[in-house]
């Protein structure tokens, strides 16, 4: 607010009123207009009147808006927070409601209040490792271990969540420790392949078997790496793709090996990096090419081979017996509105590579997801999980293996938070005595079951992994500290935070006893 003092504040005002005479041609002359000094008491009143009034006006003003924002803020967050629980079905009737809608559970089910009586939960089927009825049914199954965030916790927690992942997996990746910026952080000629070696004696002396996971990514990748001028690419990745597979090849608990992953471009408007004019023909324009994409690739097109190179690599160094695993995201189903036609680009590339000979012997389906692609939210994907039943057929008709790679499955959608529970327990469809803690983990439960169910069918699948054990160590979890991010939770995993088994562990125990009993494999 102004400070001058009145005479000075008239003198301003004459001022100005004898420019907007002269601007707009009238007749007053400069002479004519004067300043009447005996009038300065009688302003001064007059000005601490008009600022009396400016300030009380100018109070109403900022009270009147700050109501304004804080009820526009208020609304808009009550509407999208209802909005969200009613697409994700957090609310409604609950079980136990006399008015729960029959039909919102399969005939031959019903809720706890009306199987017991009362709103007790009823007891759940006796918990048995998932590693025990996996093995008898003959499928590879287990988990990514977050290496990464586990070795720097103690001892004691190390233990639990060793014990955790061993008990229930026969199978297991290395989520940090075995990518080339772990392994090469300051240069080609000076590999630190300890970490990588650590997890290797760790999944031995349990017993378990390993997805090597990554020779080539466009992430993951020293600063050094990044920095290479385009001509000393190519020279680098053969150089150290050679290192890492001639390093690891000896280890017979390694049987799967993921050479490249994620190589497909996308063309939803999150990344589009699809460049149909850079690159190799044979490429068909369907690989990740635009540098200034949120992801630029590393390799492409500067090695526009690099996808083939890798692959003839590793059979050389690897052996004819070596299963090669190309690893993708978004690739799974053919029914996928977010990326509608990825899953039939990564089906056009496979199939050319083979025709001109790279020896790819399996794909990496990463299942990266969430309650949404389970159809019962947004009918845009209702034939989301029919498409994943086709997309494998497709696979295995030119003789390749299917692998579940990385599966977890978050809420709603990627970027929203996992509300807290509404419920005391939520039957999950098609399981009469599993109920979810609340609604999303029911689907979650429902989803995980239905990819395993398909992976069981098939005889070209042959992995189920998921990318993570329990929420409590996840990359779908906030860092610690950081209020903010936590938001991001998203509970994706078939453990909770106390390393409990959650709905989802059920569903998946259900499942393989089932199969290992109607197989006669027990």
């Amino acid at each position: 607010m102004e400070t001058q003092q009145p005479a000075a504040r008239v003198m301003r005002d004459v001022q100005i009123d004898s420019r907007r005479a002269g601007e707009a041609g009238g007749d007053a002359a400069p002479d004519e207009l004067h300043l009447d000094l005996a009038a300065a008491p009688k302003a001064a009143e007059l000005e601490a009147g008009v600022q009396r009034d400016d300030e009380v006006a100018r109070r109403r003003r900022a009270n009147r808006c700050r109501l304004g924002i804080a009820a526009t803020c208020l609304i808009l967050a009550v509407a999208g927070v209802l909005t969200y629980l009613i697409v994700t079905g957090e609310i409604g009737p609950r079980p136990g409601s006399r008015i729960a809608a029959p039909s919102a559970l399969p005939a031959n089910e019903s809720t706890a209040s009306e199987a017991d009586g009362d709103d007790a939960t009823p007891p759940r089927q006796p918990w048995v490792p998932l590693r025990r009825v996996a093995d008898r049914a003959g499928l590879k199954f287990g988990f990514a271990y977050n290496d990464g965030l586990i070795w720097s916790k103690p001892i004691a927690e190390q233990r639990a969540y060793n014990e955790l992942t061993a008990a229930n997996g026969n199978i297991v990746t290395a989520e940090v420790v075995c990518k080339p910026e772990v392994m090469f952080p300051t240069g080609p000629d000076a590999p630190n392949f300890g970490p990588c070696d650590r997890f290797l004696d760790w999944a031995k002396d349990n017993d378990m078997e390993v997805r090597f996971h990554v020779a080539a990514w466009g992430d993951w990748n020293p600063q050094w790496m990044l920095d290479l001028p385009a001509a000393e690419k190519r020279d680098v990745l053969i150089a150290y793709v050679r290192k890492t597979l001639r390093h690891f090849r000896n280890v017979s608990h390694i049987v799967y090996w993921d050479v490249v992953n994620e190589v497909i471009c996308d063309s939803n408007p999150g990344r589009r990096d699809c460049d149909a004019s850079v690159g190799r023909a044979e490429d068909l324009g369907y690989l990740r090419a635009r540098q200034d994409a949120p992801r630029p690739p590393l390799w492409y097109p500067d090695v526009p081979d690099y996808v083939d190179l890798c692959f003839l690599i590793a059979r050389e160094e690897l052996g004819p017996n070596a299963n090669l695993v190309l690893n993708d995201y978004g690739t799974e189903s053919l029914e996928d509105p977010t990326d509608p036609n990825k899953a039939e680009r990564m089906y056009a590339w496979v199939e050319a590579a083979l025709a001109r000979g790279v020896p790819i012997d399996s794909i990496g389906f990463q299942f990266h997801i969430s309650t949404y692609h389970d159809g019962s939210a947004f009918s845009v994907f209702s034939g989301w999980v029919d498409g994943v039943r086709a997309m494998a057929l497709k696979y295995a008709a030119l003789g390749l293996e299917v692998h579940m790679t990385e599966i977890d499955i978050g809420c709603s959608y990627i970027t929203m938070p996992c509300l807290p529970d509404l419920s005391e327990a939520v039957p999950v469809p098609g399981f009469p005595d599993i109920f979810g803690a609340s609604k999303q983990e029911a689907q979650k439960a429902v989803l995980f079951g239905k990819l395993l169910r398909i992976c069981l069918e098939l005889d070209a699948c042959t992995a189920y992994q998921m990318w993570g054990s329990t929420d409590k160590y996840s990359w779908r979890k906030a860092k610690e500290g950081d209020t903010f991010g936590s938001l991001l939770d998203h509970n994706a995993h078939i453990f909770d935070d106390n390393l409990q088994p959650k709905a989802s562990a059920y569903a998946l125990l259900a499942i393989l006893t089932e199969y290992v009993a109607a197989n006669g494999l027990s």
